[in-house]
């Protein structure tokens, strides 16, 4: 059987690991890497937007069904930021250093927060279907993960914040989490678990 052909607007390898632990046995999933394309600029002013602007960029780029992620970490004592700038929350000229200066600007801002209760956090994911770029009736869905940010990065796994990031339910910083640890808690993974019921009606097209 052939699978259903998707694409992921993304050009993050870790997102596409992710994306793929979920979706990889039933649909053949290709990312930007496959056209040599860059993510188009991220101006939507919440993660809905961005998620829907990458989705229907992807879906006309590879006339083909799409879909996108826009996640980010809301931190409760910095009145929700680094929020839809996460990724580009420091602005380093580097982008292999960003995942370090984003962290480092983060715990700089937070330094006068000593207890875990006042650094609060939460990583929202957001991930948007669409079936062509035209596509009227996206299908969205949301996924929150939550716990508090450490005064220190600790781990060495995953990418972006997790290492400062502390899990509640598994008392561990996502930075220790193997991807299938991971994939059982993470922000991602609740919104792509809820999100595969409707997978199928988007590769029909």
């Amino acid at each position: 059987m052939v699978k259903p052909e998707i694409v992921l607007a993304t050009n993050n390898q870790n997102k596409v690991e992710e994306f793929h632990s979920v979706l990889g046995e039933e649909f053949c999933l290709k990312s930007f890497k496959d056209k040599s394309l860059q993510s188009p600029e991220e101006y939507g002013g919440s993660f809905v937007e961005n998620a829907l602007l990458k989705a229907r960029f992807a879906a006309r780029s590879f006339q083909s069904p799409a879909i996108a992620d826009d996640s980010g970490l809301i931190v409760d004592c910095l009145n929700g930021e680094p929020g839809v700038k996460s990724a580009r929350y420091a602005n380093s000229s580097d982008t292999k250093l960003q995942d370090k200066a984003n962290i480092s600007k983060l715990l700089q801002k937070m330094s006068e927060f000593k207890e875990p209760k006042a650094r609060l956090a939460k990583f929202i994911s957001v991930i948007v279907g669409v079936r062509n770029a035209g596509d009227e009736d996206p299908i969205i869905c949301k996924g929150y993960w939550y716990g508090y940010i450490l005064p220190a990065p600790v781990g060495n796994n995953g990418f972006g914040y997790d290492p400062v990031f502390y899990c509640f339910e598994k008392r561990m910083s996502a930075g220790d989490m193997s991807m299938e640890e991971k994939m059982h808690v993470s922000h991602r993974a609740r919104a792509l678990k809820s999100f595969k019921l409707e997978f199928f009606e988007i590769s029909r097209g």
